[in-house]
């Protein structure tokens, strides 16, 4: 199963319903399947989705400058939050 696939459909279909709509997805920029980067493009794809309607959180291990810059300029992002996951991370969202 394609499981970014079936996320990114999910999504689509429940912005369009307006069912079920998730309001946070935690994303990390190195998946197997498909890269956070690519789930990001596939989401600015679907045209009912507005920036602020789902908080996208970036978890990374990667400090490469190119991805910081990547994850900022998008305007889907809420903010990136760099691996291991804390509590204290999560308290702040």
């Amino acid at each position: 199963m394609d499981f970014p696939k079936v996320a990114i459909e999910y999504v689509r279909e429940s912005i369009v319903s307006g069912k079920n709509t998730p309001s946070v997805i935690f994303l990390d920029l190195r998946m197997p399947d498909m890269s956070g980067f690519e789930f990001l493009k596939a989401l600015e794809n679907i045209p009912e989705l507005k920036p602020d309607q789902i908080k996208i959180y970036i978890l990374s291990s990667s400090l490469d400058p190119g991805d910081m810059k990547r994850v900022k300029e998008n305007r889907l992002v809420s903010k990136f939050i760099g691996k291991p996951l804390t509590s204290q991370a999560l308290a702040e969202i």
